[in-house]
């Protein structure tokens, strides 16, 4: 049974078509929905009321309300393109997709109180992770990965979006993810075949700049940061890395690193985040699209154990009630 006091996570079983509920508590599973679409990624809203999850080939975005038990599915919209990574914005009104790799390529925003889509703009072939900025200053920032450049979109109260044309350095080659920080006032940016991960300025959304790059173990992709801001998490291709992030220099300094013994390709999943703290920020939940578990780890690197009966290859992410409070 699903329990909506309970903390939970969702995770996607691409190869599956399915999507699965969990307790980040127990690590049992509360709910488990099959719809028959490729899902890629998907999103919490910030008071955990609803779900999104995205799919590539089938072009289709399903909203899914948690207040219910079990999770009732209130919307499935087609696009005007296939969607892969997602990411909402502060005031959880609207949920805003990218294309992996599939033409036309477009940026689409969905309104959860219509439930349809409101906007749809034309982007960058090589555009595949995307970061909203908590702030509520309406910033978007995505991942060109050819171009090693980062681009600078805007959404409105209305949902409407814009391309301002402006691009910026992402420190490094081939960028494939982007996260804020939990005030906005830095983004980082996984370079995936350039091993580093590069710190951006984003205060002032009209003047960003790139401060600086620390390097990483091989494919970095998902970039997790605790609520403080203090402690940054690097998943690669093997380990966890481990930063401190000093937010009056603007600098990562290297912790540690830890193994995690499981097989992960972030490309296949174009900037969807395959890892994920609980509330607490006592464990970490690791999506291996290629071994297909779900794995969890204590911050400090012990395992704790896995999810069972979950065959986890795309994205993840965690009920955080608290996360936009003061937007609120």
């Amino acid at each position: 049974m699903f329990q909506t006091t309970s903390n939970f996570g969702i995770v996607v079983e691409q190869h599956l078509r399915r999507i699965s509920f969990f307790s980040t508590d127990t690590l049992e599973i509360l709910n488990q929905i099959t719809l028959g679409y490729d899902f890629v990624d998907t999103a919490i809203t910030s008071d955990c009321s609803n779900v999104v999850v995205t799919s590539d080939f089938c072009q289709t975005l399903v909203q899914i309300e948690t207040q219910l038990e079990p999770p009732k599915v209130v919307a499935i919209q087609e696009g005007q393109s296939s969607m892969a990574d997602v990411d909402i914005t502060p005031d959880d009104q609207f949920a805003v997709t990218v294309t992996g790799l599939n033409h036309p390529f477009n940026m689409q925003s969905y309104s959860f109180l219509k439930n349809k889509f409101i906007s749809t703009i034309p982007i960058p072939y090589d555009a595949v992770g995307i970061a909203i900025s908590p702030n509520g200053n309406g910033l978007i920032l995505i991942d060109r990965s050819s171009a090693n450049t980062v681009r600078r979109f805007k959404i409105d109260a209305d949902g409407v979006l814009f391309d301002t044309g402006q691009e910026f350095i992402s420190g490094g080659t081939r960028p494939f993810n982007i996260t804020f920080t939990p005030d906005g006032n830095f983004a980082f940016v996984a370079n995936l075949i350039g091993n580093s991960i590069g710190i951006l300025e984003t205060q002032n959304p009209e003047n960003i700049t790139l401060l600086n790059a620390v390097g990483t173990n091989n494919l970095p992709g998902t970039i997790v940061v605790s609520r403080d801001g203090s402690t940054v998490y690097v998943l690669t291709e093997s380990t966890v890395d481990v930063f401190n992030f000093n937010q009056l220099s603007g600098t990562l300094s290297f912790v540690k690193s830890f193994g995690h013994g499981l097989l992960i390709d972030p490309r296949p999943l174009f900037g969807a985040n395959q890892m994920a703290l609980n509330k607490t920020e006592t464990k970490l939940f690791i999506s291996a699209n290629i071994s297909r578990e779900l794995k969890v780890f204590t911050i400090s690197g012990k395992v704790v154990g896995y999810v069972a009966g979950i065959e986890a290859n795309g994205g993840i992410a965690i009920c955080h009630p608290d996360k936009h409070n003061r937007l609120k």
